[in-house]
């Protein structure tokens, strides 16, 4: 219809860089988000109807440097000193699998990349 409803302007906290995923195969809506420097992408499942938190949220995953030398900031993944800026999390669901999707290390680095975390759940 083109028209747009408010469903709630006293959503709980700031939510930086968020994303809604409707599972429709459970009939679940959850959201994703976070952005910033060594924060984690986090996750909830939302009620469908007031869209407000079910839960509370879950820390899903953070930057690794350690094990993942692409996340490493800097022009050429290099500059341990600088911590990783995480942020755009989007979610897909592929053949029963989801495929949750971030991107790191830092917009001004050229080594700017996206990885992905797959799982039999949401």
């Amino acid at each position: 219809s083109g028209k747009w409803e408010l469903v709630t302007d006293k959503f709980p906290f700031i939510l930086a860089d968020p994303m809604a995923f409707y599972d429709k195969d459970l009939d679940k809506l959850f959201i994703y988000y976070g952005s910033g420097a060594g924060t984690s992408i986090m996750g909830m499942e939302l009620d469908k109807k007031t869209m407000m938190p079910k839960m509370e949220a879950v820390p899903l995953f953070h930057p690794d440097a350690k094990n993942y030398g692409w996340e490493v900031a800097g022009d050429y993944n290099t500059n341990y000193s600088h911590e990783a800026w995480m942020e755009g999390a989007w979610m897909n669901k592929h053949n029963g699998k989801y495929y949750l999707q971030y991107a790191v290390p830092g917009t001004e680095f050229k080594s700017y990349s996206n990885g992905i975390y797959v799982s039999d759940s949401p």
